[in-house]
């Protein structure tokens, strides 16, 4: 249900909104409330929702908790890879080698982060 906040129009001000009434408002009471031109403003409806590959709504606020899984365990999974590789393959070679390999190594998990960064916040697709 949406939550309806009374709007003056001539002096802008919200009714309820916990500010002060002047001591004028504080005088006229009730009776200066019903001569202002005042009306209802509705709250905006909650956001839409992402569809996922069958139809299923998928909000936003889900897509990124599990964009946000995924990029952990992306990067804990590509680090111990990526180590492991180093140990098996570089074991035995010099600086130059494992100075380059680590800094491609290092900078090669931001490609498929950066899939899952836009797939979190991308435009929702309608359904078929």
């Amino acid at each position: 249900m949406a939550a309806a906040v009374m709007v003056c129009v001539h002096q802008n001000t919200e009714i309820g909104s916990g500010i002060a009434p002047t001591v004028d408002e504080a005088e006229h009471g009730e009776r200066d409330m019903r001569s202002r031109k005042c009306r209802s403003r509705v709250a905006p409806p909650p956001p839409k929702a992402y569809y996922g590959a069958k139809g299923a709504p998928m909000y936003p606020r889900l897509k990124r908790l599990i964009g946000s899984i995924l990029i952990v365990i992306l990067v804990i999974v590509y680090a111990v890879a990526a180590t492991l590789v180093a140990e098996t393959r570089l074991a035995q070679s010099g600086t130059l080698a494992h100075f380059t390999y680590f800094l491609f190594s290092g900078l090669l998990w931001v490609l498929p982060a950066m899939l899952i960064v836009k797939w979190m916040y991308g435009a929702p697709k309608k359904p078929s």
